[in-house]
Formats: structure tokens, sequence, C-alpha cells
């Protein structure tokens, strides 16, 4: 099963029709919080996940509004933001 606009090779039709997605500038999907737009079902899903529980994040972030639910959980974003 190969894409028809890049020759990528898929085992199943399944994983074929997901890709096809990669060259779609559709998006379907619509978080319900926030309403950021997605191309799968699955990866709103997961964003949806950190709208989850934002009381619950006390430590945020100096420079943006970021925030983590341990202490040091965001030890890699603060030295990015630095």
């Amino acid at each position: 099963h190969a894409c028809e606009a890049c020759g990528k090779a898929f085992r199943d039709v399944y994983h074929l029709r997901r890709h096809r997605l990669a060259h779609s500038d559709e998006r379907p999907f619509q978080c319900p919080v926030c309403q950021q737009r997605f191309k799968r079902k699955d990866r709103m899903g997961h964003h949806l996940r950190g709208h989850q529980g934002a009381v619950h994040r006390p430590y945020g972030c100096q420079h943006c509004p970021k925030a983590f639910s341990r202490y040091g959980a965001g030890g890699a974003h603060r030295d990015l933001e630095g």
C-alpha cells in the first residue's frame, strides 16, 4: 500500500489512510476548550488531556503561562525559557 503523493509504503490500508492526512490541510477535529484544530482525533485527545487538571498545576513558569503538577517537573522547560 503506497501513498500516491509521496510513494511511502505502508503495511495496511489503515496506516496509509492515516498517513494521507499529512498531505492534507484539513483539520476536522477541534478542541472544545481552546478551539485548536487537529488532523487526527487521537492527537486532539492527547492535547485535550493537557487541559484537564489545570488547577492541580501549582508550579508555574516565570516567563510564560505554562504550569506543572510537580516541583522540578518543568526543569527542561525552564532551561529553555531561562
